[in-house]
């Protein structure tokens, strides 16, 4: 991830539409890395759990920041990483 681009600099040159979409980008960078740090962590407690006797499989696709597992009709287990960035003078829109 290149740190330099989200810096306070490179925000201040932006109008606020810029700056929110390099907010945007930001969050998806940070879920992306943050993703690849916890995800192998996860699986081995996934993997400690199914030792302990259950059978915890991947039911739904794994994207960034988004891990589910579940044993048939019994435990449900999920990674839910949400990052949030802004900055000032930034609006959301809805159209």
């Amino acid at each position: 991830m290149n740190y330099r681009e989200y810096s306070k600099g490179e925000f201040e040159k932006l109008n606020p539409i810029e700056a929110r979409n390099l907010a945007d980008k930001l969050q998806e960078d940070v879920l992306v890395e943050l993703h690849a740090a916890v995800s192998n962590k996860f699986i081995e407690v996934v993997n400690k759990l199914n030792a302990e006797g259950h059978s915890l499989c991947p039911y739904t696709e794994t994207i960034p920041g988004d891990i589910h597992y579940r044993d048939l009709n019994s435990l449900r287990f999920a990674l839910d990483l949400i990052i949030s960035a802004g900055y000032k003078d930034t609006v959301v829109t809805e159209t």
